[in-house]
């Protein structure tokens, strides 16, 4: 197994070369993942710090994830309001994801 990745930088290589990071089952740990979906041994300081830098919108898109998982296990327990409310959030987050993205359209003259 290779040595776990330390530094930010070398998250951010991996990311550029079109890995991802994903959150864990439970939602508390960050894992890395190549091009290839293959884990990649990494500190949880050097995903977080690379996911805020170069691809902030990854952990958006896994907490909207999470909150239609939520969703899902609200119905299946027949708690449709709480259904409701979680696909509340996750509109919000899904909203906020799209306005970041034509903000930073418009940040750059449109040249996206």
């Amino acid at each position: 197994m290779a040595a776990p990745l330390t530094r930010t930088a070398q998250v951010a290589d991996v990311l550029k070369a079109g890995g991802q990071i994903m959150l864990t089952g439970n939602g508390r740990l960050l894992r890395l993942v190549d091009q290839a979906g293959a884990d990649v041994p990494a500190w949880q300081k050097a995903i977080s710090s690379a996911a805020s830098k170069h691809k902030p919108a990854t952990l958006k898109v896994a907490e909207v994830l999470e909150w239609i998982d939520t969703a899902r296990d609200d119905i299946m327990r027949g708690d449709l309001l709480d259904a409701m409310d979680s696909l509340e959030m996750a509109r919000t987050r899904i909203k906020a994801l799209r306005d970041s993205r034509f903000a930073g359209t418009a940040d750059n003259g449109g040249r996206g």
